[in-house]
């Protein structure tokens, strides 16, 4: 009799009960995912269309622009290079910065990019004769911070190899990504920094 009932009581809500934490596992982190592609997507559109405002400047006050849209953008771009290609003139905000303009094969491109190991929000546009290239890095930090309270969100790269520290704009600072192995990721890759602190005893960190 008990027999029957572990298996006609305790079963049934068991198995009901894993499915619910394994539908809720499934969704929540499809619904985060979805949140923070959406964010990325609007911060792609606003460089895309910063790039797009520059090629349309007048020369006379292009440089006034360059300098105005890098502080402007600064603010939600921490550390973005700007540099606009106009006949033999250049244009760079801040006025230190080493950016040099992708190769003759891009055409107009908004989005992630990855270059020696690190990753950056990249917009590029070429309109009438004037090239304008926008790059900013991508660090955890933003990543974290795009969705408050979401996550603790990073861009984990699962070739095989250790982790990598890079600077491919020549500036001040590297930008490290972390690289671990395909067949065995780091299961600390995601130390939780950003998350806000638990509710309850209930309240469990979720990698996904």
């Amino acid at each position: 009799l008990i027999v029957t009932y572990v298996f006609v009581g305790v079963v049934p809500v068991f198995l009901i009960l894993l499915l619910v934490l394994i539908g809720s596992y499934i969704i929540f982190g499809q619904v985060a995912d979805y949140l923070i592609t959406t964010e990325l997507d609007r911060r792609s559109d606003s460089l895309s269309a910063a790039a797009d405002t520059l090629t349309q400047v007048p020369a006379d006050v292009l440089d006034e622009r360059v300098e105005e849209t890098g502080s402007r953008l600064a603010k939600r771009f921490p550390q973005i290079e700007i540099l606009v290609t106009r006949g033999e003139e250049r244009f760079r905000s801040p006025d230190g910065s080493k950016l040099e303009a992708p190769s003759q094969t891009w055409g107009d491109y908004a989005g992630l990019v990855e270059r020696n190991g690190a990753h950056f929000e990249f917009a590029h546009k070429k309109r009438e004769g004037t090239e304008v290239t926008l790059l900013s890095p991508v660090t955890p930090d933003i990543l974290s911070t795009m969705v408050p309270g979401m996550a603790d969100v990073r861009l984990i790269d699962l070739r095989a190899g250790g982790a990598t520290h890079a600077d491919p704009r020549g500036a001040a600072g590297n930008v490290a990504t972390l690289r671990v192995d395909g067949a065995n990721p780091d299961p600390n890759i995601r130390p939780g920094l950003h998350l806000p602190p638990k509710v309850d005893r209930l309240d469990y960190e979720i990698t996904w």
